[in-house]
């Protein structure tokens, strides 16, 4: 799921990375577009895109949203309903 998540511009200098692919190259630097995995704040954004979600499209999809944002911890959804019709 993180790596369906943009990072706007301004926010993207925080995740820069500096490489070469051998010690003669000179080095070139690379900044992520999307939400990396091991970043302290990877979890919370995710859950926070997923709950943002929800709330701008409460009116088309009532259910669904009421379902992310009851049932969904971290980037696992579990949510059960006492027969198929519902």
């Amino acid at each position: 799921m993180y790596l369906s998540i943009y990072v706007n511009s301004p926010h993207r200098k925080y995740q820069r990375i500096i490489y070469r692919s051998s010690p003669k190259d000179p080095l070139e630097m690379y900044e992520f577009t999307r939400v990396t995995f091991g970043l302290r704040s990877s979890p919370f954004l995710a859950l926070r895109t997923l709950r943002q979600l929800a709330s701008d499209e409460r009116q088309q999809w009532p259910l669904a949203a009421s379902v992310v944002e009851r049932d969904v911890y971290m980037d696992d959804l579990a949510s059960s309903a006492s027969s198929l019709d519902e």
